[in-house]
């Protein structure tokens, strides 16, 4: 107990003296001293207003309130008025709508392919099925099946003849400076 008396003693005198830099107890003279003042200024004030928030009025247009309609008459309708043009008979069953010049498919022919060269007069031609459904093609003499939205392609001499088994047989040419060529079928 007397220890921490004296420890506190201690603490409370050596606490309460002013610290010095230059040493307090065990300090030795030296020569003399130069001494230098030092003023600190506080850097400028700025003051800067807060805008307060205005209060706009809020414009409200009147409420005018239309009259109620009651017992209007509806519009009649009329039958429409005969056309100018006759009507066309129905095409008969297992015949197409389509106009007769107008073909089912389109044939694009083009440039020669990079990689293993075909032999001299023959040609790469795609098939492609766009109409939705399956369709069976007759291509010089054999039948190939061809599900909707796949193509099927073959190696064919330039002057070729197909068709889609139920239509008239289409002839194909193929230029000679393509080696390539893709028939859409679309209806």
């Amino acid at each position: 107990m007397r220890r921490c008396l004296l420890s506190m003693v201690v603490l409370l005198v050596l606490g309460t003296v002013p610290a010095r830099g230059n040493g307090w107890l065990f300090r030795r003279s030296v020569g003399p001293t130069e001494v230098r003042y030092s003023y600190y200024l506080p850097g400028p004030v700025v003051w800067v207003p807060v805008a307060q928030p205005l209060a706009l009025p809020v414009l409200v247009p009147p409420v005018v309130s239309l009259p109620a309609v009651t017992n209007v008459p509806m519009a009649v309708p009329s039958p429409a008025p005969p056309s100018a043009v006759p009507d066309l008979p129905a095409p008969p069953p297992g015949t197409s709508a389509l106009k007769q010049g107008t073909p089912y498919y389109d044939l694009y022919s083009g440039a020669t392919r990079p990689g293993t060269p075909l032999p001299s007069g023959r040609c790469s031609v795609a098939f492609w099925n766009l109409t939705g459904r399956a369709l069976t093609l007759r291509i010089g003499g054999q039948e190939r099946t061809l599900p909707p939205g796949r193509s099927l392609t073959l190696e064919l001499p330039r002057e070729f003849a197909w068709n889609v088994v139920g239509r008239e047989a289409e002839a194909a040419h193929i230029p000679s400076a393509h080696t390539t060529a893709e028939i859409l079928i679309r209806r």
